[in-house]
C-alpha cells in the first residue's frame, strides 16, 4: 500500500456531516477514540500514539477509517468545568498529525463534537450503519474506580487502557462531569506489558513510546516540537 502520509478533517460537529464525509470516502467501518486534548503534548502524544499503533496490529481491517472525536470550543465552554484549553483546531491537529505520522498507510480523521461526551456522535454512526470495529481510552473504564466509556455499547471491541505509573495520577479533562454507569464490555488492556500479537510493550512506565516511530516524531513526543513532513489531505473535507 502507498504511503499516505495525510489525514482527513471533517469540519463540523454535525454527525451528519461526519457520517456523509465517510461515506463519501467509502469508509463502512471505524476504530475511533475522543477527548478534549487539552494537555501539554508531551503528556497526550505518547499515550494516543501507543493506542492507535495497538489498534493498527490487533485488528486486521486496514480499511477500517481511524477517527478522532474531539471535544469541540462549544463542548469545552459549555462543560462546566471550568477548562481552558487551546482553540478546537489545534488541538486536534496535535493529535492527528502524530497518529497520521506514525501509521501512514492508514486513513486518519478528526472531527468534532458539540456534547459533552460522544454519545450522540457513535449512536448516529452506528444507526447509519458505519460499523464501529474498536473503541478505546486511556484511564476510563479501567476499574471499579474508573469512569466509564462512554458509547461503548456502540462498538464491537472497548479497550480501556490504563494510564501509564508517571502519569496514572492525572485525571482526564472532563473526569469529574463524566456520568457513571457502564454500557458494554470493556477489555483492559495495559500497553506497558507486551501484549498480542507482536508481543510487545506500547508504552514505558514513564510515558515514553516504545515502538518504533519516526525520528521526529519521538522528538515533538519527548519535547512539544511541532511534527513536520505530515500534511492535510488535498479531499480535506
Amino acid at each position: 500500500m502507498a504511503e499516505l502520509s495525510s489525514y482527513f478533517a471533517v469540519m463540523s460537529s454535525d454527525p451528519k456531516d461526519i457520517i456523509r464525509a465517510l461515506q463519501t470516502k467509502g469508509f463502512t467501518s471505524v476504530h475511533a477514540t475522543n477527548g478534549v486534548y487539552g494537555a501539554a503534548p508531551d503528556l497526550i502524544v505518547p499515550s494516543t500514539v501507543a493506542g492507535f499503533q495497538y489498534i493498527h496490529d490487533a485488528h486486521p481491517d486496514r480499511d477500517a477509517a481511524l477517527v478522532i472525536a474531539v471535544n469541540s470550543d462549544k463542548s469545552v465552554a459549555e462543560s462546566g468545568t471550568g477548562v481552558t484549553v487551546a482553540n478546537q483546531f489545534e488541538r486536534a491537529r496535535t493529535i492527528v498529525k502524530a497518529v497520521a505520522a506514525q501509521l501512514p498507510t492508514r486513513h486518519v480523521f478528526y472531527t468534532f463534537y458539540d456534547e459533552q461526551d460522544p454519545r450522540v456522535l457513535y449512536r448516529a454512526l452506528a444507526d447509519a450503519g458505519i460499523k464501529g470495529s474498536s473503541l478505546h481510552k486511556w484511564a476510563y473504564g479501567t476499574d471499579e474506580n474508573a469512569k466509564p466509556i462512554l458509547g461503548a455499547e456502540n462498538f464491537e471491541t472497548v479497550y480501556g487502557f490504563p494510564l501509564p505509573g508517571k502519569i496514572a495520577h492525572i485525571k482526564p479533562a472532563f473526569w469529574d462531569v463524566t456520568p457513571e454507569g457502564q454500557q458494554g464490555t470493556v477489555r483492559v488492556v495495559d500497553l506497558t506489558k507486551p501484549q498480542e500479537p507482536q508481543n510487545r510493550a506500547y508504552i514505558s512506565a514513564d510515558n515514553k513510546i516504545l515502538v518504533p516511530v519516526p525520528a521526529y516524531l519521538q522528538r515533538h513526543a519527548a519535547t512539544g516540537v511541532p511534527v513536520t513532513g505530515v500534511k492535510p489531505s488535498a479531499n480535506t473535507i
